[in-house]
């Protein structure tokens, strides 16, 4: 192998490494920027619920519009091959039938009959949704 060819397999080699470096530190702080606007919004009722809401669907509904673009934002900065699933956790999350018209339906919240301990199961889908902000 010549000295020149030498010299360009290093070069890029060094240009990997250092995307690599970029990209693990850009994720790592969008991961972090993700979980602290998760859990500053969600304050009151993750991780431990200190004051859960007598409304919750109205209450998750206020913090909505903070969290989808917390969402939005994280989403762009996960691989794309993590992109769809992430996706499908956000859907579960906030839509408690999974169909398109249900936007904003958070019933798995509250404390039905099917459903006996909703702090549990919004603690459960907040996890699940941070999870991707933990794989670093």
């Amino acid at each position: 192998m010549s000295a020149p060819m030498v010299s360009i397999l290093v070069a890029l080699f060094a240009a990997l490494v250092a995307f690599s470096v970029a990209r693990r530190n850009a994720f790592a702080a969008a991961s972090a920027k993700f979980r602290s606007a998760v859990t500053s919004t969600l304050c009151d009722v993750y991780p431990t619920p200190s004051s859960w809401p007598t409304n919750i669907d109205g209450y998750l509904r206020t913090k909505f519009p903070s969290l989808q673009s917390a969402v939005a934002e994280f989403q762009r900065a996960l691989p794309i091959w993590k992109r769809r699933a992430f996706a499908t956790t956000w859907e579960q999350y906030h839509n408690a039938y999974g169909r398109p018209q249900d936007t904003q339906v958070y019933h798995h919240y509250a404390g039905f009959q099917d459903m006996p301990d909703p702090k549990a199961e919004l603690r459960r889908r907040i996890d699940a949704l941070l999870a991707y902000a933990n794989a670093t």
